[in-house]
């Protein structure tokens, strides 16, 4: 059992849930499948803004929908962890903006960027916090000509 203690004080799960969703967002970026699969629960449950479905059939669905794009950057902002009576369970709310450009395009300018809000439910499994579930929130979307 993982204790606060642990969860601030370098315990076993010292890398904490803003750490996952840091390291879920360079994953992304990196394209660094491993790395990004390592963040999610094996039972986790997604709800994004192109899909709904278990864990492995909607990162592939991800991974697909970044094919059209050359890079992506994806921006990590405002971020609230509420720690459930459970020392093992947070949830944690993360607003982040992403930037896509094209692939194929003449310049580096995004062809699309959008705002979003992350909301997990993360959990600690073999001494690491993982995502179980994932609700994706448009708020809103910007699109330009590439």
């Amino acid at each position: 059992m993982v204790s606060r203690r642990d969860v601030v004080g370098g315990g076993p799960a010292a890398e904490g849930p803003s750490a996952v969703i840091l390291r879920y967002a360079r994953a992304v970026d990196d394209r660094d499948w491993a790395t990004l699969q390592s963040c999610f629960s094996d039972r986790a449950r997604i709800v994004g803004t192109l899909v709904e479905d278990d864990v492995a059939p909607y990162l592939v669905a991800l991974r697909r929908s970044l094919d059209p794009f050359s890079a992506t950057m994806h921006v990590m902002s405002n971020q609230y962890i509420e720690y459930s009576d459970s020392p093992d369970t947070a949830h944690i709310e993360t607003y982040a903006v992403a930037y896509h450009v094209a692939s194929g395009s003449t310049d580096t300018t995004p062809t699309l960027t959008v705002g979003v809000v992350y909301r997990d439910t993360m959990v600690v499994e073999n001494d690491a916090w993982k995502i179980l579930h994932r609700q994706v929130v448009s708020k809103w979307k910007s699109e330009a000509s590439s």
